[in-house]
């Protein structure tokens, strides 16, 4: 985690299990990101830990958020696009 005001470094966090490939903020307080290990996962600025994880069936290659940050996009290496809103949790992502 960097502060993006100063650009100093503030801790690492060990989020996937294989290359992260995406990372999009989707509030002042909260971000995605998606990895190589078919995982997308959401975090607090606060914690270590994600908050959701969902996995899908082959590697994310790109993750972005829309303008008011409830619409997340997730692309994945066979060329399909998945969207879900921040307010089902990811628990439903959508092709």
């Amino acid at each position: 985690i960097w502060d993006t005001r100063t650009g100093r470094k503030l801790r690492d966090i060990h989020a996937h299990s294989a290359s992260a490939s995406g990372c999009a903020f989707v509030s002042d307080s909260h971000f995605i990101t998606c990895s190589k290990d078919h995982t997308v996962k959401l975090w607090s600025l606060t914690s270590d830990e994600a908050l959701v994880t969902s996995v899908f069936d082959c590697a994310l290659t790109c993750c972005a958020s829309g303008p008011s940050g409830r619409l997340v996009v997730v692309g994945s290496i066979s060329g399909r696009l998945y969207k879900a809103t921040v307010t089902n949790n990811f628990s439903q992502f959508v092709s």
